[in-house]
C-alpha cells in the first residue's frame, strides 16, 4: 500500500530515518518508488499538508496538525521505533 504514496524522509544516516526503514522492514515494504530525502521541516510539511505522501517526522512536529485533523497518523502495530514518528 505505502507504494502508492510518495514516501518524505530524513536522510540516509539520522535517527528519524533509521526508525522510518525499521517501520517499512517490519512492513514488509519493498523498494519504494518515489522516495523524497530533505532535513527541511518547512518542505516535509508542505507536501504532507498539500499532497497524499507519507511523512516520516518526528511526532512532536506535527501534533498540532494532527489535532487540527490537518494531517492524520498512520496506525502502527507495533511500538519500539528509536523515535516517535507520525
Amino acid at each position: 500500500m505505502l507504494a502508492r504514496f510518495p514516501v518524505v524522509v530524513s536522510p540516509f544516516g539520522t535517527l528519524i530515518r533509521q526508525s522510518a526503514e525499521n517501520v517499512l522492514t517490519t512492513f514488509g515494504a519493498q523498494a519504494l518508488s518515489s522516495l523524497i530525502e530533505t532535513l527541511s521541516v518547512s518542505l516535509g510539511h508542505a507536501l504532507a499538508l498539500h499532497n497524499d505522501v507519507v511523512w516520516f517526522v518526528p511526532s512532536s512536529v506535527v501534533e498540532h496538525d494532527i489535532a487540527l485533523k490537518l494531517l492524520a497518523r498512520l496506525p502502527m502495530p507495533f511500538v519500539g521505533a528509536d523515535e516517535p514518528i507520525a
